[in-house]
């Protein structure tokens, strides 16, 4: 009898290790139900208690060691913070995802979950968040102009070369987070832009509105 009991036992423990590896596989999803949407995080439903960071205030290892234990310690479990391509792409093609790491295990160290925000080619309708080496190149990365021809600090959402190394840098992004983080799961959403916009009257010059119709055409 003491034998079986063992047997029983211990196949309940491989089982219950088994559908703990099956739930830590699983993406953070929305689960709907009579019309509610529901996050779910390892298999189990998930309430965010979150808090967000001020714009610039995810720039560096230190801060992390000091604003995520005083996150945790007023319990909130869940932490929106921006990631800006300037951070991850300061030279064209060379990634460094040295802060976002340090952030993400500083995060898993006290429990804490984070929210990505991509601070791309634009946070609040203004390119201050891409690298130097887009902000410098205005032939190659166009800017929105006003209606009375000025030129503005605002990355074309028409020009086609703003789109590739945007979306390539964000692609990258994305990759990282999965090959470091997709057992953890510390990383339970990303948001793809940060309020992308035209803040003005007017738009983009009719030239480059033609030039990315036709790119559509073709593409």
């Amino acid at each position: 009898m003491k034998t079986t009991s063992r047997a029983i036992f211990r196949c309940a423990a491989c089982f219950s290790a088994f559908l703990g590896a099956l739930y830590a596989a699983e993406l953070p999803r929305i689960e709907m139900k009579n019309g509610t949407g529901q996050l779910i995080v390892n298999g189990q439903p998930f309430l965010i208690l979150g808090g967000e960071l001020g714009n610039s205030s995810a720039g560096t290892d230190s801060e992390a060691d000091l604003i995520i234990p005083k996150l945790a310690g007023m319990h909130v479990n869940t932490i929106l913070m921006p990631v800006a391509w300037e951070q991850i792409e300061p030279k064209e093609g060379n990634f460094d995802f040295g802060i976002l790491d340090h952030w993400m295990e500083t995060a898993r160290k006290h429990n804490v979950h984070l929210v990505l925000l991509w601070f791309g080619s634009w946070k609040n309708a203004f390119s201050n968040y891409a690298p130097a080496w887009v902000k410098e190149d205005p032939k190659r990365f166009p800017r929105a102009e006003s209606s009375d021809g000025k030129r503005l600090g605002i990355l074309s959402a028409l020009s086609p070369e703003n789109q590739r190394s945007d979306s390539r840098a964000f692609a990258a992004l994305m990759r990282h987070v999965r090959e470091k983080d997709s057992d953890q799961q510390t990383v339970l959403m990303v948001q793809v832009e940060n309020e992308v916009g035209y803040l003005g009257r007017g738009r983009d010059p009719q030239k480059q509105i033609a030039n990315f119709a036709d790119e559509c055409q073709t593409n």
